[in-house]
């Protein structure tokens, strides 16, 4: 639901998997603070995994739930 951004290249994936598969010469690096991209209405936002909260896990500009269950 989120397109990711990449701190180490500033490059969009959809995952950190598929950062790995692009950009052979370094890995992508979590830190906890996530710069994502909404799919639904490319609103940028970030996230500071250590302190998601419910109301969090909503594009706070369509409300598309990102964060999906796993």
């Amino acid at each position: 639901q989120v397109y990711v951004q990449s701190f180490c290249c500033g490059k969009w994936f959809e995952c950190s998997e598929c950062h790995d598969e692009a950009e052979k010469d370094h890995q992508f690096t979590v830190d906890r603070v996530l710069r994502l991209m909404c799919k639904c209405c490319r609103r940028v936002f970030q996230r500071d995994l250590s302190a998601l909260m419910e109301s969090d896990k909503f594009c706070e500009q369509c409300q598309n739930l990102w964060c999906l269950p796993g």
